[in-house]
């Protein structure tokens, strides 16, 4: 899965991002915080164990 980060920049400052926005947006596509077993990450992944990859919505969109 995919995400565009550059979305969530705040408009008129690039350097300056949403994470809360991100994070939640993030949680929401994978099924929600009760669908997560174990959760790690490293410089550029954040790796996901979930409990049902059926409640995973993966958009099309750019």
């Amino acid at each position: 899965m995919i995400f565009n980060f550059y979305k969530y920049h705040t408009r008129g400052n690039m350097k300056k991002k949403d994470y809360s926005i991100m994070s939640s947006e993030i949680v929401k596509s994978i099924g929600g915080k009760d669908n997560i077993s174990f959760f790690t990450h490293c410089v550029t992944r954040l790796r996901f164990n979930l409990k049902d990859k059926g409640l995973v919505y993966l958009s099309t969109e750019n």
